[in-house]
């Protein structure tokens, strides 16, 4: 991998949007590799069908259970030019712990452009905080509109924020549950 992106993916809905994310990067001619923190029999629903897409068209993928050895991880996030980080989406709170953990603080040691898909990950959705590690990206990619905790706290390790159009109207699919607005 000399001039790729790293794909971090946790087995839940985030981790499915990494697997798009790595399958339309590859389809594109990028050099991509995804590691799954975790193994793919906990990859399930919506998630599983991108998974397995991924895996279909030969995409080069890892997995890291609990208690991997991340050696080989650090070597390929100091070749990489993007880490994209998919572990955790907006329904996470509380610590992220074990291999997640050690994932995010390898990330945030890579020098190459960070991005997180929707959220960065032990980033608390709703109140822009976090308890222990959490991803520090350059940009953050958000589906459909804003997150509260995305724009609530001045110090949320969320670099520059780009929504990106999931092809569904933001007012008729988030709208009537909206509490706030972003002036």
């Amino acid at each position: 991998l000399s001039h790729g992106v790293l794909v971090f993916a946790g087995p839940g809905n985030n981790g499915g949007d990494g697997f798009v994310v790595a399958r339309h990067l590859s389809a594109r001619g990028a050099e991509v590799e995804v590691y799954l923190t975790g193994r793919s029999e906990k990859v399930t629903g919506d998630a599983r069908i991108n998974h397995d897409a991924y895996i279909d068209l030969g995409g080069r993928f890892f997995e890291m259970p609990e208690g991997s050895d991340l050696g080989p991880l650090h070597a390929a996030l100091s070749r990489a030019d993007y880490v994209i980080d998919a572990i955790f989406g907006t329904g996470f709170h509380g610590p992220a712990r074990d291999v997640p953990a050690a994932a995010i603080a390898a990330m945030n040691a890579a020098a190459g452009r960070k991005i997180a898909v929707d959220i960065p990950s032990g980033l608390d959705a709703d109140t822009g905080r976090s308890v222990g590690a959490v991803f520090h990206a350059d940009v953050t990619a958000t589906m459909g509109a804003r997150k509260l905790g995305l724009c609530i706290s001045e110090s949320a390790p969320v670099g520059r924020i780009e929504i990106v159009d999931l092809g569904a109207p933001v007012d008729a699919t988030i709208a009537p549950s909206v509490r706030c607005r972003l002036l």
